[in-house]
């Protein structure tokens, strides 16, 4: 098991900072992180894992038959393992071939990243993804065996100037389309594009304290957008 620890901290350090192209080296660690995950689930019968590693690998991988190919990897071990995977993958990379391959892998629990439903949201915050990838993503992913509840969809709240109809709206689309919306409060952060935005829309001191940058405060905040019209969002996506 420290074997396994060392080998995905070194992963982890290594795609934080490696921006080229998927390389072979990080193939063969794959193989030998899979190696142990079968070795560790036989031995201890460990079922369920929460891994930030295989969604750095998903979000890293440059071509779409190198993220099957890690998919492919994991199925051809037969772990009987459930992973969960909390971050924000790609759904604009979400193919039909590929939902099918990370349910027979055993992917449970999948997190990905919307941020909104409104059009010039999803272009200011860098146009990922729009209304129709997200639609066409969760079909993939439900046809494949997934439900609802297993594909969470984040939602930024307490963005500059945001207002709380925008985080309606883009709750109320994400439950049209089949999936789970999460919101995630929007925290600011130095030298990112919505920073100088966030010190002119924000009360607090963003700049002499970097405590105030604490998402849960929802620095943001407006009188569109107030702490309690956040909590009644929030409660909205438990209704369902």
């Amino acid at each position: 098991m420290k074997h396994l620890i060392a080998e995905l901290d070194k992963i982890c350090s290594y795609l934080e900072s490696f921006e080229e192209p998927w390389a072979y080296p990080l193939v063969w660690r794959l193989e030998k992180v899979a190696q142990e995950l079968q070795e560790v689930n036989k031995k201890t019968k460990i079922s369920s894992i929460s891994s930030n590693v295989l969604d750095q690998y998903l979000k890293k991988m440059t071509f779409l038959s190198k993220k099957n190919n890690m998919l492919k990897e994991i199925i051809n071990r037969q772990l009987s393992c459930q992973f969960h995977c909390p971050n924000g993958l790609h759904l604009n990379e979400i193919t039909a071939n590929m939902s099918r391959l990370m349910h027979r892998a055993g992917f449970s629990t999948i997190r990905f990243g919307f941020e909104s439903s409104n059009i010039t949201t999803q272009k200011d915050t860098g146009g990922k993804v729009n209304n129709e990838q997200l639609k066409i993503a969760v079909t993939y992913l439900k046809e494949a065996g997934f439900k609802s509840d297993d594909i969470g969809i984040y939602i930024l709240c307490g963005l500059p100037g945001q207002e709380a109809s925008e985080v309606f709206e883009s709750i109320h689309y994400v439950f049209s389309c089949g999936a789970r919306p999460i919101i995630a409060e929007y925290s600011p952060i130095p030298g990112t594009a919505l920073w100088e935005q966030s010190v002119n829309a924000c009360p607090l001191d963003l700049r002499g304290e970097p405590l105030f940058h604490n998402n849960s405060l929802l620095p943001c905040s407006n009188e569109k957008l107030t702490f309690e019209m956040y909590q009644e969002l929030k409660m909205m996506t438990r209704m369902h």
